[in-house]
Order: C-alpha cells, then sequence, then structure tokens
C-alpha cells in the first residue's frame, strides 16, 4: 500500500520533478525494509510573501507532496534561490515543515536584489533527504516564489527649506541632500552641510528648516505645505537626533537649532530607512595646514581654505611621503591624521605612528572633507597658461615649470593684448582665474597687455592666505657689439 505525504498548506500548482535515488546518504538502502521506497516528490509554491504580514520568525517557502510506501518519514530540505537573468545563488536549510527563517530569507532577497521593497520572483531548487524507514533517498523538484520585502518608500533626492533661504521656495532645490548615487534601498543615508545663518550684523540667529521630497518640490511651489518631513514630537524641536516625520493637515512641525551653540555650519544627516535625522554642529576654521617632509613647519606648510567653514577643504601641496594637517600653524592646536579619514587614495597609507603618507610624490590638488572623513587628492602633472593672449589662443596651453626655490610654477613668454587663465594637466577640470592677487577655481579671464612676461603662480598658500600670481615684464636683454 502506497502513502501520499504533504508538506504544507493546499496545492496551488505543480511542478514535475525529479526522482533520485540516493545511496550514499544516511543509512544505506540495505538496512532498510524490504519494499520499502519514494516514488515520486513534487513541490509546488505557496501564495505571495508579504514582509509586512509576517510575525513569527519563520516562514513557509514552498510546499512538498511524497509518495512513499506506509511507513515514518524524517525530510530536510537544501533550497537554492536565484532570480530571472541572475547568476548569483544563495542556499538556505528549510525544516520538515518547508519552513525557512524569515532573517535568512530577507538577507537572500537583498543579496540578489537589493532592499527595494518590490515584489521579487525567485526559483527554489529544493533538494529533499528523506528518510524513510530506515531508507535514504534523495528527491529533487523546483517552484517558483514571490516575496516582497517591507521598507518605508525612499526617494531619490531630498532638499531643504528653511531660515537658510528665507523659507523660498522659488530657491528649494538649490539646498540638494548629497548623496552617493546607490541604490538608494541600498544606501538610504543623505547628507548636506548647511552655514549656520546670521543676521545683518554677523550675529547668529536661529535655524529653522523642514526636508522636501523631490515629489513634494511642484506641490510646495504650488502652495501645498502639507507633506514635508519634521519632526516626529513637535514644532521647535531642537534635537541632535530626532525620528523623522511628515507634515499632515498643514501642522508646523519644523525643526530648529538655537543660535545659542555657536555652530558655524550644520551638518545635516538623514537615514531614510531607519526613519532618523542626526545634525552635527560644526565651527571648523577657514584653513588647515599641511606640513610634512621634508619640513614639517606649519608655520610655512601649505593651506587648504574651507569657503563656507564647512569643514571641506581644498588647496595645493607638494607631498613627497607622509604628512598631516594642522588646524593652526603650531602644532598646539590639534591635528587631522590618518585615524581621521576613512575613505583614501589607494596612494595615501598610514606612515609612522598617526601621519599620512603620500607614496607618488608630486604636487596635488587636496580636498579634505574632515566633516566625513573622506580624503581625494589629484596629481598636478603640470600647469600651462591658455587664452587668447598666448601663443596658442584657448586651444593648447603655454607649459609651466616648477620653481621649487621659490615654490611656484613660472614661465616667461610673450603675451599679446588679450586675457589668460591657468589651467592643470591640459584640462578644464582644474582651473585658476579672478584677479592676479585672488585666484580661484573657475574664475574669470585675466587681461594683459602685450610684452614679454615672467609669470608665475603661487598655488600653495604658504606664504599668502591666497592662491595668486605674480605677471612681470622679462628684462631686455643687452645688446653685444660685434667686432670687426
Amino acid at each position: 500500500m502506497f502513502k501520499k505525504i504533504f508538506f504544507g498548506l493546499a496545492l496551488v500548482a505543480a511542478f514535475t520533478a525529479c526522482d533520485d535515488d540516493y545511496t550514499d546518504w544516511a543509512d544505506p538502502m540495505a538496512n532498510g525494509p524490504e519494499g520499502t521506497k519514494v516514488t515520486a516528490m513534487s513541490v509546488t509554491n505557496v501564495a505571495p510573501i508579504q514582509f509586512a504580514e509576517l510575525t513569527g520568525d519563520s516562514v513557509q517557502l514552498f510546499q512538498t507532496e511524497v509518495s512513499a510506501t506506509d511507513a515514518a518519514f524524517s525530510t530536510t530540505y537544501d533550497v537554492k534561490l536565484t532570480g530571472e537573468g541572475l547568476t548569483e545563488s544563495v542556499e538556505l536549510k528549510a525544516d520538515n515543515q518547508c519552513r525557512v527563517a524569515v532573517s535568512d530569507l530577507r538577507a537572500a532577497i537583498e543579496t540578489l536584489y537589493g532592499k527595494r521593497p518590490v515584489e521579487r520572483k525567485l526559483t527554489a531548487d529544493v533538494t529533499a533527504y528523506i528518510n524513510v524507514g530506515g531508507q535514504a533517498m534523495r528527491r529533487q523538484g523546483s517552484t517558483t516564489i514571490l516575496a516582497t520585502l517591507t521598507a518605508p518608500v525612499i526617494e531619490n533626492a531630498y532638499y531643504l527649506i528653511g531660515t537658510q533661504n528665507g523659507w523660498s521656495t522659488a530657491t528649494v532645490t538649490d539646498w540638494q541632500f548629497s548623496h552617493s548615487g546607490a541604490d538608494v534601498y541600498d544606501d538610504p543615508v543623505f547628507t548636506i552641510s548647511v552655514p549656520a545663518p546670521v543676521d545683518e550684523n554677523g550675529e547668529r540667529v536661529d535655524f529653522w528648516f523642514n526636508i522636501v521630497p523631490a515629489s513634494q518640490v511642484a506641490p510646495l511651489q504650488g502652495g501645498d505645505w502639507t507633506q514635508l518631513i519634521g519632526s516626529d514630537i513637535a514644532n521647535g524641536d531642537d534635537r541632535r537626533e530626532a525620528g523623522l516625520s511628515v507634515k499632515v493637515n498643514g501642522a508646523d512641525n519644523a525643526f530648529v537649532q538655537y543660535g545659542a551653540d555657536g555652530a558655524k555650519v550644520y551638518k545635516i544627516t538623514i537615514n531614510m530607512l531607519d526613519g532618523k535625522m542626526y545634525v552635527d554642529a560644526l565651527s571648523f576654521e577657514e584653513f588647515i595646514f599641511v606640513p610634512g617632509n621634508p619640513g614639517w613647519k606649519p608655520a610655512t606648510a601649505p593651506a587648504l581654505r574651507s569657503a563656507n567653514f564647512d569643514g571641506v577643504y581644498t588647496g595645493f601641496a607638494n607631498l613627497d611621503g607622509e604628512f598631516k594637517f594642522t588646524k593652526h600653524r603650531n602644532w598646539d592646536d590639534g591635528e587631522y591624521n590618518y585615524g581621521n579619514f576613512t575613505s583614501l587614495p589607494a596612494f595615501i597609507t598610514q606612515g609612522g605612528g598617526s601621519n599620512l603618507n603620500c607614496t607618488v610624490s608630486g604636487f596635488y590638488m587636496l580636498k579634505a572633507d574632515v566633516a566625513s572623513g573622506t580624503l581625494e587628492a589629484t596629481k598636478i602633472e603640470k600647469w600651462g597658461l591658455i587664452g587668447s593672449a598666448t601663443a596658442y589662443g584657448w586651444n593648447e596651453d603655454t607649459d609651466m615649470t616648477w620653481n621649487a626655490a621659490e615654490g611656484c610654477w613660472q614661465v616667461t613668454t610673450t603675451l599679446t593684448d588679450g586675457e589668460f587663465k591657468f589651467r592643470a594637466n591640459a584640462d578644464w577640470g582644474i582651473n585658476l582665474g579672478g584677479t592676479v592677487d585672488d585666484l580661484a577655481q573657475d574664475g574669470a579671464n585675466i587681461s594683459v597687455s602685450a610684452g614679454t612676461y615672467t609669470v608665475k603662480l603661487f598655488a600653495e598658500r604658504t606664504n599668502n592666505e591666497k592662491i595668486y600670481c605674480t605677471v612681470t615684464p622679462a628684462a631686455a636683454k643687452k645688446k653685444v657689439a660685434k667686432r670687426h
């Protein structure tokens, strides 16, 4: 007499299964009662799995039906999950009720597809290890599983509105949170650094704000303020860490950071997956300095500047091995060292002690974001003059050379009436313009009259708070009388 044994709930749809004897698992078949046999196994799907509706620690992943002689069964399952078009797979263990841990299934889906809460279609290849009355068998089958993870809606962009822009809806998109560019469910963190607001006398005032999801920009500009993100407690919530909530029915739930904290900059971080906001009140100085090989003297070291006092410092430095950053032109008032950075170029490693070490010597443009702990370095292979006043116009650089004695790049060249700028590596990604005594990235063209000049670019800020250049008429060569 044969007996059909079901595992799971009612069948939804049947799939053809493979029937294989398995003689090298558990007890040998010879030890089982004569005539004991599993004739077939089918694997079928269950209803779509909604993580939002799960209440226990485990969930039924599939169903099986086994045809066998009348004997006691013990069964375990190996499940290999994959998705259409995917090369990666994840393996799970299921119990004799075809159930897996909810946490394991969630991790498997996130591994294959990420955390986005949309319905995912998975193929489950099931291997059953069946012991029937001491007789070891293996049977295989497959089915399809539909599952939807649980997560809040996370948009691709968020903006700030508040005191810093006079609550102007017209300029709200000028205050966008930055993001890594990854899938927002894999990286739900958005950040923005905002200068602390001051009045007409330069005195600190309170900083009020709300957060605007990208989908709400148009409604907001149309006069609908009801769906902004604000405090989950009350209007005027002055917390460094706060849960996020949606303003509804026009409720006035703005966050605030009071001016008495003396901050110069606020770094605001929102994690849209866990619904939290974190505010760092920062008081960064305008400059940091780069002492290192060979001099190690903060007093004459290159300076990096943070124009917005937000802890993002940029500037130029000649690096040759180990270096660090000081907060002032001395060793007494604090430093930024290797341990302060979590993201570094591959060629910048840890040196002796806490020093940073540049393993590829050269002249660099540095961007040190000490607020987020990231350091970027672009090697400058050459500087050049370019413009209508140069011999090659706007099409090609007039190359400059490094003057180590004066710490500048220089060239002596003949210029015509016209304009010029400086650019690095024959590319406009790094270019300087403005006025000769105050150069800046993407600054205006510099006018010059015709003549032969020695042009020197002082980019390191070693003896000046500004990047500047000198344009000096070259001395005329003396004529030597020929002898007859």
